[in-house]
């Protein structure tokens, strides 16, 4: 995981996108998910789409790529283990929400 997280630091560097674009991107790729969720729960009006969990699985890495390459862009010099650090922080509180 370490090598794909620094090969999407890389890109984002290199990619000309805004980081405005790169949002806006963010959410139409967040949209292409919803869809792929709602035909697979077979939801009325979506579900002639036909779509599995294959594609949600592909929607979901798609909405990865785009929010960590914003997370990059907006701090190019953010390590891996800062962020990893954030994430557990996160992951804690969304834990204790749940426990609640």
């Amino acid at each position: 995981m370490e090598k794909t997280l620094r090969l999407i630091q890389e890109l984002t560097k290199k990619d000309p996108k805004t980081i405005i674009e790169r949002t806006l991107k963010g959410a139409e790729e967040f949209g292409e998910l919803a869809e792929a969720v709602l035909s697979f729960k077979k939801v009325s009006a979506c579900a002639y789409k036909e779509l599995g969990k294959d594609e949600i699985v592909e929607e979901g890495v798609d909405v990865l790529l785009v929010v960590l390459a914003v997370i990059f862009q907006a701090d190019p010099e953010i390590s891996l283990e800062d962020l990893d650090k954030i994430m557990q922080k996160k992951s804690l509180k969304w834990e204790q929400k749940i426990n609640k």
